[in-house]
């Protein structure tokens, strides 16, 4: 052979060494998990929305960074394909069905009431884990389409429960409730346990409900300040509508209890109630009060605000849970199989965000798919949200 030909020979050589380099690295990058994402971006509930768009984005960061999940040696990075469901059922079920038959969805996470009750059939259909944090019984209660459901969301009934059950205790003399509620699934759902729970402890109920949108609540809270209410609840209203309905009832005079459930957007609330938001208690998240937060959860509130400015968005960090519990369930099961899957999410005891988080509610339910983060009873003072309860779990067997 020529001295040209060894040289041509030896050329050739490297060249297919780095072509084949370079297609084992292109083989070893992570394969895509895709989370589809519902959530209201516009109306009444985009508050909610946008933050619970911006926490997934986050955490699908954070976890991508440190390298994804594995599989049986396989890696595997996550994206989002997100879209703006406008709290309505029928559009909700519509992109359900986009999501899963066209952008062909890995997991579906979705939030609201009415929304998510509407696609109950489609989940038992399409056999996806779900993550919601969709208030409401329905959400729990449904024998098919819950299966596939987990709510990374304290809430009715336990919520209503434990609020009520305080007021009692704390309140002795509040005997007349007025509830103010939307009129839609979760403000339904909310009424039917505050009758059930106020009743159990001596306290008559009165309801009355506004459609979603509304912002002149004046007409609604004087029909129910001559019933002479001794509290006054607004649960289940969108962060602007909640603060709208203790800002007007106070200028109308009244000067008894507010209380409120499991609220996102203690800003949002606030800066709607302006000062009227002195000594509103609510019962909510454990993580969502300011001073109670894991190293973690401070970590990634830092970066929230310091990516979208203003105040954090309690729904991003809400969000931010259901992701990492499914990473860390895959990792566990070694399988991207939905049975698996379900089995390590309803025994494991996870810790997103540094935060105990377990799935209970089989005493009540079919299914363990509520999740227990600890629930704190919170008042208001000096425009600033201050514990007046304990931490307060549910036992495992609930």
């Amino acid at each position: 052979m020529s001295k040209g030909m060894r040289w041509l020979s030896l050329v050739v050589i490297l060249l297919l060494g780095f072509l084949m380099n370079g297609s084992t690295a292109r083989g070893a990058e992570p394969k895509t998990l895709l989370w589809g994402l519902t959530a209201s971006l516009s109306g009444a509930g985009a508050y909610w929305g946008v933050g619970i768009v911006n926490g997934a984005n986050l955490a699908i960061e954070d976890i991508n960074s440190k390298g994804g999940v594995t599989v049986k040696g396989e890696k595997y990075a996550f994206n989002l394909k997100s879209y703006d469901h406008e709290f309505r059922p029928d559009k909700n079920l519509e992109l359900m069905h986009r999501l899963v038959e066209a952008d062909k969805a890995t997991f579906l996470w979705t939030h609201g009431a009415a929304a998510t009750v509407a696609c109950l059939p489609y989940f038992a259909q399409a056999k996806k884990v779900v993550v919601h944090i969709a208030t409401g019984e329905k959400m729990l209660s449904d024998k098919e389409g819950s299966y596939y459901a987990f709510k990374t969301l304290d809430d009715p009934p336990v919520t209503t429960k434990l609020g009520l059950q305080f007021i009692h205790q704390k309140y002795p003399n509040v005997k007349k409730i007025f509830d103010i509620s939307p009129d839609n699934e979760s403000g339904w759902d909310n009424s039917r346990h505050t009758k059930k729970y106020a009743e159990q402890y001596g306290m008559e109920v009165k309801t009355e409900y506004y459609p979603r949108g509304t912002t002149d609540f004046y007409p609604i809270i004087t029909r129910g300040l001559a019933w002479k209410p001794d509290l006054i609840t607004p649960s289940r209203s969108a962060p602007e509508a909640l603060g709208n309905i203790i800002k007007q009832t106070r200028e109308l005079g009244f000067k008894g209890l507010f209380y409120s459930e499991a609220p996102y957007a203690f800003e949002a609330v606030k800066k709607s109630a302006g000062q009227h938001v002195e000594g509103w208690i609510f019962v909510t998240s454990s993580y969502l009060v300011p001073g109670s937060e894991t190293p973690e959860e401070k970590v990634f509130q830092k970066k929230y605000i310091e990516r979208h400015g203003g105040s954090f968005n309690d729904a991003a960090q809400t969000t931010a849970q259901g992701l990492y519990i499914v990473a860390d369930a895959i990792q566990t099961a070694q399988s991207l199989e939905t049975e698996a899957l379900i089995k390590v999410m309803e025994s494991k005891k996870f810790k997103p965000l540094g935060r105990d988080l377990s799935f209970v509610g089989k005493s009540i339910y079919p299914y363990k798919r509520q999740s227990n983060t600890g629930v704190l009873i919170v008042g208001v003072k000096n425009g600033q949200q201050v514990p007046i309860s304990p931490v307060i779990y549910l036992p495992d067997d609930f």
